[in-house]
């Protein structure tokens, strides 16, 4: 084989490549790659889409305000809340542990950031948390920091 067939057979398979790069990060991210195609290069531009849906709030009232309405959710379904938690995963778990869990339900790619303004307590205090969750095997992250979500195994 000559080494002008193994560089057009490398080039066939490259293009094959684009092709589920493509398909699959319009899966992932629903997003359309853009391809710059030129006569010796190839360049594809993958955008991340914006999945914070809260990023036109002020920063210093978001948590506040978005606290204020699960601590209302919490305060009135507590019991109910707490007693569903346990029964499912059939565990002991803390109150901070069953306030992320209920949040991660209900938004999957909620950030560390937002589950401690809403919670009251210290990102490092999340961090521990969610360790322990690990742990038990009751949650995996799924994907990046960013971009990626909580998923609830148990």
């Amino acid at each position: 084989m000559t080494k002008a067939e193994l560089i057009e057979r490398i080039a066939e398979n490259v293009g094959f490549g684009l092709d589920k790069i493509e398909s699959n990060w319009q899966l992932y991210n629903q997003t359309t790659p853009e391809i710059l195609r030129e006569f010796d290069s190839t360049i594809m531009k993958l955008a991340i889409k914006d999945t914070d849906k809260d990023t036109d709030r002020d920063t210093d009232t978001w948590g506040e305000k978005w606290g204020e309405k699960w601590g209302d959710h919490w305060e009135q379904h507590w019991p109910e809340i707490e007693n569903w938690w346990k029964q499912e995963l059939n565990l002991s778990l803390n109150r901070s542990e069953i306030k992320i869990l209920d949040m991660m339900a209900a938004i999957p790619d909620v950030s560390m950031l937002k589950l401690a303004e809403t919670i009251g307590i210290v990102e490092t205090a999340i961090g521990i948390n969610i360790k322990k969750l690990k742990e038990k095997e009751i949650i995996q992250r799924i994907g990046p920091a960013k971009g990626g979500y909580w998923k609830i195994i148990k």
